[in-house]
């Protein structure tokens, strides 16, 4: 009785684990070579752009940007930087943390 208890609870922790792991999303930025400044571009994806002007681009290095700001309802406002043109940002329904410059993992 008791093996039987303790795989019961194992089995228990195991797919907890997985259910929170299966809610979990990863958002990337949009690549470098995808944000052309000239003409702008103002949507890639679900991704939009707040401005810029110059050509040629690549990430901001990662401690110059936020990349995550917390909204109202546990929902997040994802930022990606880059060095020339700007800024593009999403809202996602979820509560967010940065893992780089460029990726975002959310549940």
């Amino acid at each position: 009785m008791k093996r039987f208890l303790l795989l019961f609870v194992g089995l228990l922790v195991l797919s907890a684990t997985s259910a929170q792991n299966a809610s979990a999303e990863v958002y990337s930025c949009p690549s470098p070579t995808l944000v052309k400044c000239i003409p702008t571009v103002n949507t890639i994806g679900t991704w939009t752009h707040n401005g810029g002007q110059m050509t040629g681009n690549t990430f901001a290095p990662n401690n110059q940007c936020a990349n995550v700001i917390t909204l109202p309802n546990q929902d997040s406002r994802l930022f990606c930087c880059y060095t020339k043109c700007g800024v593009f940002f999403m809202d996602v329904p979820y509560k967010c943390r940065k893992l780089s410059q460029v990726r975002f993992a959310c549940e």
